[in-house]
């Protein structure tokens, strides 16, 4: 096992796990580094991973997109090593006429909008984010900027359950993840790296 797969492995299966919910949906939730707390070091291993698994996208991109919150702890650190411009889509209406505007429809039903001012005509686009659970946000992400932009990628540091088959499935775009993780008996457990997980 390479040094950056033990150290995320580590500091991953270190998580709580808690119940979430809502209208009587209840589901184990791992409460993942991004959201909680880790050593310095493996946002040192994230790094080193996004940037292995990513390598032929971040070559093509001159842009690469975080979504907010917890994509903005990782992406702007992997732009900044690759030497590329970091934009940010948010969950605020900057109310101009120039942003594009994302929705997408929550598990419980309910319609969200995202919003991103940073982007600029001919820019290739390589979006990433913490992790694929139920795929909604990043589907609707996704088909927005194959819109209006060169979607060169998509890359997360998690995923979980079946959400890159339906982004695959809404969106023709096969997202890569550096580690499968699942939730079951109270802990979080790391299943598999890149690239055996990402065998389509």
């Amino acid at each position: 096992m390479k040094n950056w797969e033990r150290t995320i492995r580590e500091e991953t299966e270190k998580c709580k796990v808690t119940t979430l919910g809502d209208k009587g949906k209840k589901y184990l939730y791992g409460i993942l580094p991004l959201e909680s707390r880790f050593d310095p070091r493996y946002l040192d291993a994230v790094t080193r991973g996004l940037t292995l698994m990513l390598n032929d996208e971040l070559a093509r991109a001159n842009v690469i997109v975080g979504i907010e919150a917890k994509g903005f702890v990782i992406t702007p650190l992997l732009a900044n090593q690759c030497k590329k411009d970091w934009v940010a889509i948010r969950k605020r209406d900057y109310k101009t006429s120039n942003q594009v505007v994302f929705i997408h429809k929550t598990p419980y039903g309910k319609k969200e909008k995202l919003f991103c001012v940073g982007l600029k005509k001919g820019d290739k686009v390589l979006l990433v984010d913490d992790i694929i659970s139920g795929g909604g946000t990043i589907t609707s992400v996704v088909n927005g900027l194959k819109n209006n932009y060169e979607l060169v990628g998509v890359g997360t540091l998690y995923d979980r359950g079946n959400g890159r088959k339906i982004i695959k499935k809404e969106t023709g775009i096969s997202p890569k993840s550096l580690a499968t993780i699942d939730v079951a008996n109270g802990k979080v457990k790391v299943l598999r790296f890149y690239p055996e997980n990402n065998l389509w």
